[in-house]
């Protein structure tokens, strides 16, 4: 099991770098972030009562943060490739499921659906906390795992109830 599952970890997080590569090369020809308009736009209705696109794009903002996250995940399997936790299906899921969750956020065009997929990046990421082999040194990290994922949820709904009563209520 465990070397399908690290083929395919390792394969997919290679396809997302080299797809960010050349989606960057498209993006930006010159070498800079000047670019404002999306590209690669994906762009579907999802609660259209509310007004809320599916919307995906990549433009010259977002660019680099997407080509970042595409680069480490490769080094983060490569550095976790000999120890326990690269050992194991489940560690190697939640890194995926984690870059993709990274890659959403950092694509989204859409305020809501880019608060939908930042919460969506605290699950693996407790999970992977979680998953951190117990030692004398690692005792209270389910603690710590539940601590932190509760201050980062609270603190981004605080914010995005901020933004939501500015966008209701105006300046």
């Amino acid at each position: 099991v465990r070397s399908g599952v690290t083929w395919i970890t390792g394969n997919v997080s290679a396809v997302e770098f080299f797809d960010e590569c050349a989606e960057t090369a498209v993006v930006l020809p010159d070498g800079t972030a000047t670019s404002v308009t999306s590209q690669f736009v994906v762009d579907a209705p999802w609660m259209p009562a509310l007004g809320v696109h599916l919307r995906f794009g990549v433009d010259g903002y977002n660019v680099y943060l997407l080509l970042l996250t595409a680069l480490l995940f490769p080094v983060v399997l490569a550095c976790a490739w000999h120890t326990d936790e690269g050992r194991s299906p489940l560690y190697l899921a939640l890194l995926l499921l984690l870059e993709a969750a990274l890659l959403g956020t950092f694509l989204a065009q859409d305020l809501l659906l880019f608060f939908v997929l930042w919460e969506a990046v605290l699950i693996p990421m407790v999970l992977l906390i979680l998953e951190t082999p117990r030692s004398s040194e690692t005792r209270n990290v389910g603690r710590r795992a539940r601590s932190i994922g509760l201050r980062v949820f609270f603190v981004s709904v605080a914010v995005n109830a901020g933004v939501g009563i500015y966008a209701v209520v105006g300046p």
